[in-house]
């Protein structure tokens, strides 16, 4: 309840007077409800109670400040680098370009005081009789000076103290003298070398005694018959020496005409227990036999031995190497590789059908040999 008549007045004074110092400490934030005056962090009008809005942050300055934050790191890591890179060194200064004025020409002082020495008109007398020197030889022999002046019959002019002819007694020889040079001696590369014997090399010109294989290419090595020229022997370690056992020769001598022949049995079915060995002269790394026969149908065995002959085909020495029943005309029988032997047997072990005897007209015997 109001006192007075006055009061009203005075209290909505003093409430206009608050309003105005709130409207002018914080001018425009006031209660959208009632007007009334409110500061920037009040939540609640203190008139009427409402809730008062608040002004929301602006986000350009955060993302201002966030860049300028990102901006100094990055120029502080680029200068840690840069230092890092330059090791500690101070680039060169420039090189600087010292212009440099060139001197002043002095030029000496003419003395024009000084006079020349007048020249020297006077003509030479040539009205003596003593001759003047030749220069320069024509094809007719020169020039040659006569009382009255020069005149030169080869086209050569002479002219007083120009040059001296050579005495008259000195021989030329420059044409006899030969200045070529002869073309020096190929060299010789194996100048210095000696053989040592073994295939190799010594150079005497290295001092240490080193030798070096000579380089040489290896011969071509080519299947080669070697038993064209070696011996052939008939082989019957059971005859009783009344046999004729035939010419073993004729079976290595090349020519397939020629044959050697067993003598006639009685008995087609018996064991001949003969045949021919071939001796080499020396043992030979074999490669195959090929056997000829005119007597197709026979059967033998083949043995080859190092050293002997054996007495017999049964002695310790041969070596077998094939047995062939019913063989063909001709027979090629391949040794293992690196089969080395210095003879060859061929032992018969039957004759033919419906023949008394069996006959090899060639064998043929290889070995890789260079070609």
């Amino acid at each position: 309840m109001r006192r007075g008549g006055r009061q009203p007045v005075a209290g909505e004074a003093a409430g206009a007077i608050g309003y105005l110092w709130r409207m002018e400490s914080s001018p425009g934030h006031v209660c959208p409800s009632c007007s009334a005056a409110a500061d920037e962090n009040q939540h609640w009008c203190l008139e009427c109670g409402a809730e008062l809005p608040h002004k929301r942050r602006s986000t350009i300055r955060p993302v201002v400040g966030i860049a300028t934050t990102l901006t100094v790191l990055v120029g502080a890591a680029s200068a840690a680098g840069f230092t890092l890179l330059q090791d500690g060194t101070q680039p060169p200064p420039p090189a600087a370009t010292i212009a440099q004025q060139p001197p002043p020409v002095t030029t000496p002082p003419v003395d024009t005081t000084a006079t020349a020495p007048p020249a020297d008109t006077t003509l030479p007398d040539t009205s003596a009789d003593t001759p003047l020197p030749r220069t320069g030889g024509g094809s007719g022999g020169g020039g040659s000076s006569s009382g009255g002046g020069s005149s030169s019959s080869g086209g050569g002019t002479s002219s007083p103290g120009t040059s001296t002819p050579p005495p008259a007694d000195v021989p030329d020889l420059s044409d006899d003298v030969d200045t070529s040079t002869p073309n020096p001696p190929p060299p010789d590369d194996d100048a210095g070398d000696v053989d040592g014997g073994d295939g190799s090399v010594e150079d005497e010109n290295s001092g240490d005694g080193a030798r070096t294989e000579r380089r040489t290419a290896p011969p071509k090595l080519v299947d080669t018959n070697i038993a064209l020229g070696a011996v052939a022997v008939p082989y019957a370690p059971y005859a009783t020496g009344d046999e004729d056992l035939g010419d073993a020769g004729a079976a290595v001598d090349g020519n397939k005409s020629t044959a050697w022949q067993t003598p006639p049995f009685d008995d087609p079915t018996a064991h001949p227990q003969l045949g021919i060995y071939v001796d080499l002269a020396t043992a030979e790394r074999l490669t195959k036999l090929v056997l000829t026969t005119p007597t197709p149908g026979m059967s033998f065995e083949a043995y080859t031995a190092t050293s002997g002959p054996p007495k017999s085909i049964t002695a310790a020495g041969w070596s077998h190497v094939a047995t062939k029943e019913n063989s063909p005309g001709k027979t090629t029988i391949e040794l293992p590789d690196g089969s080395k032997a210095r003879y060859v047997l061929i032992w018969v072990t039957g004759l033919p059908q419906d023949r008394d005897h069996a006959a090899i007209s060639e064998l043929e015997i290889y070995s890789k040999q260079p070609q």
